[in-house]
């Protein structure tokens, strides 16, 4: 029987299609639960789309100007309509998402049903979520994000309500 997937992941994308197709393999390897995928492109100039339209299970939504994230956003939620996912998950493109991301986002999502927006630990975003480290490749982020994560598991396995959550923007240097 195939499973309902859990979460709606919207990626709205211009141009960067290398660093959208790096996040796309990332959601793949680190992402056991059932899933769907939007991206919408605002409109790239850097090359064609069809690599992200020929990916298993991506929807691809083309726009043929920029029409901003939010818009963008708005238009991936408008088409995922809940029929797939309980959750929605709004992705930057430049995002390499790692180790249980998803799992433990939505464990603390769901631990308080006063909760409704839940985010990440990441090395590019506001001080409140910052973890400050810098990564020279790609391979020792994942390897950081799979040993932190890992030691805050609770000995039953279960991920601690304040439990990190990764999803990394890599940029070497």
């Amino acid at each position: 029987m195939e499973q309902t997937p859990t979460a709606t992941i919207i990626i709205p994308s211009r141009n960067q299609r290398y660093t959208t197709l790096q996040c796309l393999q990332c959601i793949r390897r680190y992402t056991t639960s059932p899933l769907e995928i939007i991206v919408v492109d605002n409109g790239s100039t850097d090359g064609p789309v069809e690599a992200l339209a020929r990916m298993p299970g991506v929807r691809l939504i083309r726009n043929d100007h920029n029409c901003g994230f939010a818009a963008a956003a708005n238009q991936g939620i408008r088409s995922a309509n809940g029929t797939y996912g309980t959750y929605i998950v709004l992705l930057n493109n430049d995002t390499l998402p790692s180790h249980r991301w998803l799992a433990n986002l939505l464990t603390v999502l769901r631990t308080d049903a006063r909760i409704g927006l839940v985010g990440p630990l990441s090395n590019r975003v506001i001080p409140e979520q910052k973890v400050r480290i810098r990564f020279p490749t790609a391979k020792a982020m994942h390897a950081f994000s799979g040993n932190f994560i890992t030691e805050a598991i609770r000995p039953n396995g279960e991920p601690p309500c304040d439990c990190p959550v990764f999803a990394w923007r890599f940029l070497p240097g």
